[in-house]
């Protein structure tokens, strides 16, 4: 697993861990997130109970709704930055945030694509093709 993170690279990686339901997915991601968020400035494990904690704001939102995506956003940088109060006006601000951080963030069992989009969306760390 460290040659796909490439721990002392300085370049954003992206994992991902997929299989059939129940075959350990969500351990293997724990047991590596508490092996390895020592090594991060900051480290969030997300998780559906996060996203649909964070939805019920807005539960009769469309998750393509930018409002919908930048209160996730939101969320998600409260808790990786441990503020409480985050302030962002618009959906890129997050990569102004977090690029000189060197962060851990762990995205398990979320299945729908613009909420995937909305936390680690390809521009928001810096990732460009």
């Amino acid at each position: 697993m460290s040659s796909l993170l490439h721990l002392e690279s300085k370049k954003v990686r992206m994992v991902g861990i997929w299989g059939p339901s129940g075959i350990g997915k969500t351990t293997i991601a724990r047991a590596l997130f508490s092996q390895l968020s020592c090594q991060f400035q900051s480290s969030v494990f997300i998780d559906r109970f996060f996203i649909s904690k964070h939805m019920e704001v807005y539960s009769r939102a469309n998750l393509v709704d930018y409002n919908m995506k930048l209160h996730l956003q939101r969320a998600f940088l409260a808790e990786i930055l441990d503020k409480k109060d985050i302030k962002i006006d618009h959906i890129g601000a997050m990569e102004k945030m977090l690029k000189h951080r060197k962060a851990l963030i762990v995205i398990d069992d979320l299945d729908d694509q613009d909420v995937l989009d909305a936390l680690a969306g390809r521009d928001h760390f810096g990732y460009k093709k």
